[in-house]
């Protein structure tokens, strides 16, 4: 992985709760994950979370952004959605602090 950090326990638990309850504001029904447009072949950030064993539990691809909302999929649900910006942010602000010292 580009940014692979070991992690503080009680950050990836934050981390893992976000993943948990991160909400769509709209299903792509009909669509292709890999459309250009989306910007999800390759992704602006990818959040993956990995057990002791490094296989993954919870992932998520941010792509594109569409007015306040990004592009997002992951591999659970099979099909892209949209996810608002203000619940991509701490993802990004975040990624630096995860990290344990």
């Amino acid at each position: 992985m580009p940014n692979a950090l070991r992690a503080d326990h009680d950050q990836m638990d934050k981390l893992i709760g976000r993943l948990a309850t991160l909400q769509a504001s709209a299903f792509l029904d009909g669509v292709r994950a890999n459309e250009p447009h989306f910007g999800l072949a390759v992704p602006r950030l990818k959040v993956v979370a990995l057990d002791r064993n490094s296989r993954a539990v919870a992932s998520v691809s941010f792509g594109a952004g569409r007015g306040p909302d990004y592009y997002a999929t992951c591999r659970y649900l099979g099909t892209p959605f949209l996810i608002s910006a203000i619940e991509v942010e701490p993802f990004r602000a975040r990624a630096e602090n995860l990290a344990a010292r």
